[in-house]
């Protein structure tokens, strides 16, 4: 089973794709959608392609690499009100088109994952616990910039969430 887990933004968007197999959880591609400003073009415009961008690049992922579920975090209200609408726009595009596709859906936020492996809100402990448990995250995470890794580990998370939550299910059926 492949669960693709999403950290939305609205320039970087961080993807991780975890699978799960027997009593193991390995990460087995891990990116990082980046989307530049074109400065020469208006707010809406550079907007729109990053949607298109974000669009295209989900849904590539989720049918190359036959994915299962797809674990989004929701956008948080205590984002930045600036970006806050258009990262909002980020999750309702991601969620329609998920809907879309053959996949389960499972939505968690931010303070979701920080709960679930315990880490207090410290995101070095968060990505330190991430790496030991998802073999290969560490050598993904290593090739990004320094500012950048979050994203990808948040997505991570996400994902082995919701691997674990259906493992979880399967197991010990109500």
């Amino acid at each position: 089973m492949k669960a693709l887990g999403i950290d939305p933004g609205l320039r970087n968007v961080g993807l991780a794709i975890l699978e799960m197999g027997g009593f193991e959880i390995r990460c087995v591609k891990a990116a990082l959608v980046t989307s530049k400003l074109d400065k020469k073009k208006k707010a809406a415009e550079n907007d729109q392609q990053t949607y298109n961008n974000i669009i295209e690049t989900v849904q590539r992922t989720i049918e190359e690499n036959k994915v299962d579920i797809v674990a989004i975090e929701q956008y948080s209200p205590f984002a930045a009100r600036k970006s806050g609408a258009k990262i909002a726009t980020v999750f309702g595009i991601l969620y329609s088109l998920c809907k879309m596709l053959p996949v389960q859906i499972k939505i968690y936020r931010s303070l979701d994952l920080h709960r679930y492996y315990r880490t207090n809100g410290d995101k070095e402990l968060l990505e330190s616990v991430l790496c030991h448990a998802f073999p290969g995250l560490e050598t993904a995470l290593n090739a990004l910039p320094k500012k950048m890794r979050e994203h990808v580990a948040d997505a991570a998370g996400h994902a082995g969430m919701a691997l674990l939550e259906t493992k979880q299910d399967t197991t010990h059926p109500e």
